[in-house]
């Protein structure tokens, strides 16, 4: 590509990330998909938007901080931004004893994170939700559906899977839904990093019904100026009935476009972190800056690590088990009677072994008759000697061998030929010469 081919992807890059990042009533809220390999950017990209997303107010037409929604996990960035624009919100449930802990497994102590909030329904999480700030909601660690949902999974044909055994994730599903229907009018952003927890790409059961009933719910989000950002490793890890009802994509370093992409398939493998493309109707290239790293956080919202322990058993006393030691091979001490003394036998008149006494054999007087290794070489053949006779090196035929050879060799004596054999059939005559 030429510079000012450069040049002109950046603008165009630079104008599509401008639509993504500033919303307008008319326009409604974007769905966008970022896909990238491990170490390329999304985490630091949502985290720079978080911060600088803004809208224009519906009713008076200025501009100013939107309502972001983070999804908090167990392993998470969101304190990579300052405390003051953080707003967290835990189920009630899970208030009291959930625990944050620092990459050296600090506890950390509530008065150094951001704010921390209970919620006990999304009517009352609505409420407290803070415009111009990102507010981390963590779904509850128990979670039900409500009989309306399980209704609309029953009415698309899910009457014939377990409904009640839910994984909380679909919380969200729920989160969004009810935002369409009960949301003022202003803007709200939702940012999903790790996207494919809530959206597998090949669900089961349930999950098959829920996943279909989300993408519906997608799909009027930007009517209620509501804007998803969902973050994955590629556009495969996602449920492919999604990916009609996302308008914008960024691919960034080690990610593959699809193939009705307007970007070449394997142009965003190299790319440097912190550069990605973007696409909608038109494609363009951009890159955002680096923020101030700090630790990742680790949120226990039971109170505890549950993988500490490998099952819920009981302690067992040790101290009564005796470890078990592998069996030893016995070792093979039979021995054939040839081997045997003869005082050790015993014979009938006719000769024959009828029994062994061997309380002479353990006399140490006695000894055992092993047999000797033979001793016997390899016979060795001398050139064309070996003809006439086998030699061995035990005797002086080869030294005769050497001098028949060499006799050969000067013309003294007269090789004599091995006759050729009688053959009947004249063709090979032909052959041989």
């Amino acid at each position: 590509m030429t510079s000012g081919g450069v040049k002109q992807s950046y603008v165009q890059g630079a104008r599509i990330t401008d639509e993504i990042m500033h919303h307008v009533p008319n326009s409604g809220g974007v769905t966008t998909g970022i896909y990238g390999s491990k170490g390329s950017g999304k985490t630091t990209f949502l985290l720079t938007l978080a911060q600088n997303i803004t809208c224009e107010d519906p009713v008076t037409g200025k501009y100013e901080g939107e309502t972001i929604v983070w999804r908090g996990r167990s392993t998470d960035y969101w304190n990579w931004i300052p405390n003051e624009k953080v707003v967290i919100f835990l189920h009630k449930k899970d208030y009291e004893r959930t625990v944050f802990k620092d990459d050296v497994l600090r506890i950390i102590p509530r008065e150094e994170l951001p704010p921390i909030e209970p919620y006990t329904s999304l009517r009352q999480l609505n409420s407290r939700l803070r415009a111009g700030k990102v507010n981390v909601i963590y779904e509850p660690t128990s979670y039900q559906l409500p009989e309306r949902i399980k209704k609309i999974v029953q009415k698309r044909g899910g009457d014939d899977v377990k409904i009640d055994q839910v994984d909380p994730v679909i919380f969200w599903f729920e989160f969004m839904d009810w935002m369409v229907h009960n949301k003022n009018p202003k803007f709200m952003t939702i940012i999903f990093d790790e996207a494919d927890e809530l959206f597998p790409q090949s669900p089961g059961g349930v999950r098959w019904h829920l996943n279909l009933w989300a993408k519906d719910i997608i799909k009027d989000l930007r009517r209620r100026r509501m804007s998803l950002f969902m973050a994955c490793h590629g556009y495969q890890d996602l449920d492919g009935r999604l990916k009609p009802k996302i308008q914008y994509k960024i691919w960034m370093r080690g990610s593959v476009t699809m193939p009705e992409s307007l970007i070449r398939r394997q142009a965003p493998l190299l790319l440097e972190p912190g550069v990605y493309y973007i696409e909608r109707t038109g494609w363009g290239k951009a890159a955002f800056p680096k923020i101030k790293e700090k630790s990742i956080i680790l949120t226990y919202t039971d109170g505890r690590d549950e993988r500490d322990d490998f099952g819920t058993h009981e302690e067992v006393d040790m101290t009564d088990i005796k470890p078990i030691h592998p069996k030893k091979k016995a070792l093979n001490n039979s021995i054939s009677p040839s081997q045997l003394p003869e005082d050790c036998l015993v014979r009938d008149a006719q000769g024959n072994i009828v029994s062994l006494d061997l309380s002479r054999f353990l006399n140490p007087a006695i000894t055992v008759k092993k047999s000797k290794p033979s001793t016997r070489k390899k016979p060795t053949f001398h050139r064309k000697s070996y003809i006439k006779e086998r030699t061995s090196t035990n005797d002086n035929k080869v030294e005769v061998a050497k001098k028949y050879d060499g006799g050969v060799a000067t013309g003294v004596i007269e090789d004599v030929r091995v006759p050729k054999r009688e053959r009947n059939d004249l063709t090979t005559d032909e052959v041989d010469k």
